[in-house]
């Protein structure tokens, strides 16, 4: 550990109990103050830190884990490429790389990415083994596979990808 951590835990377990939290925002300060070597003692890094209040953070303007969406910054991003004229498939892939490039998409926001082919039948012959009670068998594996893989023929057919 540094000098200055070890510095910072020695004060921070010395904090009297039952402070404000300014008091203890005020002693953080003052002790990080001294303990960096900006004052020379407490009472010096008290009236520094009173003097000079750290500035407020600016907000990016979202809240992290809010679930919620920074509409305006993800249409500036997908715009130039809207401008063009794209495909609903286009559009969604859009959406998912200009929320992932502005951090959006953590807890409680969910953006779905272009479904693969290749998941598509997997989950569908998952959920049909299931529906149907099979033991899921090579034999049956491959039968439902095809019958899948027409399915997702089917739903790229439709114009919005949606099957009906």
């Amino acid at each position: 550990m540094s000098e200055y951590q070890e510095c910072m835990t020695r004060a921070m377990q010395n904090f009297p109990k039952g402070i404000t939290r300014e008091e203890r925002g005020l002693l953080f300060c003052a002790n990080a103050k001294v303990c960096s070597g900006k004052q020379p003692n407490v009472e010096a890094a008290k009236k520094y830190c009173l003097e000079n209040p750290a500035a407020p953070k600016i907000s990016s303007g979202r809240r992290r884990g809010s679930g919620t969406l920074n509409a305006e910054a993800i249409g500036n991003c997908m715009y130039p490429d809207i401008q063009r004229g794209v495909s609903i498939k286009e559009l969604i892939a859009l959406l998912s790389s200009c929320s992932n490039k502005l951090g959006v998409g953590g807890a409680g926001v969910k953006i779905k990415k272009p479904e693969t082919k290749k998941h598509f039948i997997k989950v569908c012959a998952m959920n049909a083994i299931v529906e149907q009670g099979l033991k899921g068998t090579f034999a049956e594996s491959v039968k439902l596979q095809k019958q899948c893989e027409l399915q997702w023929k089917e739903k790229e057919a439709t114009p919005d990808g949606i099957s009906q």
